[in-house]
């Protein structure tokens, strides 16, 4: 299982410094609509990333279910993020986010952490 959590880790690398940058950019004063959607694009490219990553992981069997899961929620999420990458205005960014909040990506990773052995995320 300890493969399992050190491909999961490495995965996810990619995705969560995406979503570091966007939370940033959208939390800084004074940002611009082109670059709060340019780091939705970033985010949204690198949780596509991630979901294609993880259905080609060679999971273990008692794991593959929560890899599954996981991939449904991240859709999800940037099915949100390519919302407010595609957005004219700050309401397109608002409902991109709205999308994204409800995926329910933090539950099913931290099924999948805890399948592979791994401790809960650090909090965002």
């Amino acid at each position: 299982m300890e493969d399992a959590g050190r491909e999961y880790l490495a995965m996810v690398e990619p995705s969560n410094a995406a979503n570091a940058k966007l939370r940033t950019v959208s939390g800084r004063e004074g940002a611009t609509l082109k670059e709060v959607t340019a780091a939705c694009r970033q985010a949204a490219d690198a949780v596509n990333q991630l979901v294609a990553d993880l259905q080609a992981g060679r999971w273990p069997e008692e794991v593959k279910a929560d890899a599954a899961a996981l991939s449904v929620a991240l859709r999800e999420n940037a099915a949100g993020n390519e919302l407010c990458a595609d957005a004219s205005d700050v309401s397109g960014i608002e409902k991109g986010f709205q999308k994204s909040a409800g995926s329910g990506v933090s539950e099913a990773a931290a099924a999948l952490r805890a399948a592979v052995g791994l401790a809960p995320a650090p909090a965002q």
